[in-house]
C-alpha cells in the first residue's frame, strides 16, 4: 500500500484490498489534482457508489479531502474563478460561465492532502513491449499520454483531457483492458518525455497544442512559458536510448507524418502513425478512442487503425491519419493484447 493509512482500511475491510490498491495508485499519479467520482470509477473499473464509500474511508484517516469542483460542460474540464468577479473560467476551451446572482452549485471530489503519510511503496511497473512470452498478468502494456498543452494561451487549446478520458473509457470497455496501464503528462516538456523512460512504455501517444493541434511542449513552467518544438532528432534520440523499445507511436497531431515516417524509416519504433496536414480536434478523439479500443480487443495494428479510420471517410486526404512501419508486415503482426 502506497498511504500508511491504506494498509489499515485494507485489514478492516478485506473485501475492498483490490479496490484500495488501485485506488492508491490513481492517487499517487493526480497528487494535487482533484479526482472526481465518475472519471476514477470508470479507469478503475469499479462501481461508483463503493468508490465513494472508499474515499469517505480515505477522507476519515486523514489522506484525502472532500471539497466542490465546477467542471466545463463543453471540455469535461475544471473551471476556476475569476479574480474578483463572480464568474468561472475553463483554462482549457477559454469559455467563461456566469454564476452571478445564482447558488453555486459544483461536483464534490477528492484532493490528496499533501501531507498524507506514505509508506514510500510504489506499484511495480511491468515491462513495455506487448510480445513478451508469460502468462496473462505479465503481458501488460503501459500507454503513455504525452501533452504539451498547457492552456491560457491566446489560441483556442484542444481537449487534452477529453481526448485521455476517451482512450481509458475506450481501453476499459474492451475485452482485454486489464493488458493495459496508463500514465499521463499534461504542460509536458522534453525532460518530461526523458523521464518517461521509467515507465517503460509500450505506447507513446502525443497531443497537440493550440487550435491546430501542433506538437508543441513547454519550455518552462512560468507564468509567459515558452513553447518548442519536439524535432525529428531529438525524438529519434530519446526513442533510441529507452530502457525498453517503444513499440507504437501515435502523433494525434498536425503536421506529424514527417516524424512518424522518419522514426519509423530509422528502425527506432515499430510502428509510427502521423498527419501529413491538420486534423480536425473532433476526429481526433473519435480516431483515438476508436483505435485504443480495438486494441484492447485484441485485434492487430493495422485492422484497429482500419476500423478506426472510419472516422475519415470524407474530407482531404491530408487529414486523415497514416499508419508506417519499419518493417514490411509489422502493422498485420503486432498485437498488443489477447489470450
Amino acid at each position: 500500500m502506497y498511504y500508511a493509512a491504506s494498509a489499515v482500511i485494507a485489514a478492516n475491510h478485506p473485501e475492498l484490498a483490490a479496490a484500495v490498491r488501485a485506488l492508491d495508485d490513481l492517487l499517487r499519479k493526480n497528487t494535487g489534482h482533484p479526482v472526481r467520482v465518475d472519471f476514477a470509477a470508470d479507469i478503475l473499473h469499479v462501481k461508483r457508489d463503493l468508490l465513494r464509500r472508499l474515499l469517505g474511508l480515505y477522507e476519515a484517516h486523514g489522506v484525502v479531502q472532500s471539497e466542490n469542483a465546477y467542471v466545463c460542460d463543453a471540455c469535461d474540464g475544471f473551471l476556476s474563478h475569476v479574480a474578483g468577479e463572480g464568474d468561472l473560467w475553463c483554462d482549457l476551451c477559454e469559455k467563461s460561465v456566469s454564476f452571478r446572482g445564482r447558488e453555486l452549485r459544483g461536483e464534490r471530489v477528492w484532493r490528496v492532502l499533501v501531507d498524507a503519510a506514505t509508506t514510500g511503496w510504489i506499484p511495480p511497473r511491468e515491462e513495455g513491449t506487448a510480445s513478451r512470452p508469460g502468462t496473462e498478468s505479465s503481458r501488460r502494456t503501459t500507454i503513455q499520454f504525452i501533452s504539451g498543452d498547457r492552456g491560457g494561451g491566446l489560441q483556442t487549446q484542444v481537449r487534452a483531457n477529453r481526448e485521455e478520458k476517451e482512450i481509458r473509457r475506450a481501453i476499459q470497455q474492451g475485452t482485454h483492458r486489464e493488458q493495459f496501464l496508463f500514465e499521463a503528462i499534461y504542460s509536458a516538456s522534453v525532460d518530461d518525455v526523458i523521464a518517461c523512460n521509467r515507465h517503460r512504455p509500450g505506447i507513446l501517444h502525443f497531443v497537440g497544442h493550440g487550435e491546430e493541434r501542433k506538437l508543441l511542449l513547454v519550455r518552462d513552467r512560468d507564468v509567459l512559458a515558452e513553447m518548442q518544438e519536439l524535432s525529428a532528432e531529438q525524438l529519434l534520440e530519446l526513442l533510441g536510448n529507452y530502457r525498453a523499445r517503444v513499440r507504437l507511436v501515435v502523433f494525434n497531431t498536425c503536421l506529424s507524418l514527417g516524424l512518424a515516417r522518419h522514426i519509423t524509416e530509422q528502425g527506432v519504433v515499430d510502428l509510427a502513425i502521423g498527419v501529413e496536414g491538420r486534423i480536425n480536434d473532433d476526429q481526433a478523439v473519435q480516431f483515438a478512442a476508436a483505435f485504443y479500443g480495438q486494441l484492447a480487443e485484441g485485434v492487430t495494428v493495422r485492422q484497429a487503425f482500419g476500423l478506426a479510420a472510419v472516422h475519415f471517410r470524407t474530407g482531404s486526404p491530408a487529414a486523415k491519419p497514416q499508419l508506417l512501419q519499419a518493417s514490411p508486415g509489422d502493422a498485420g503482426t503486432v498485437v498488443f493484447a489477447g489470450p
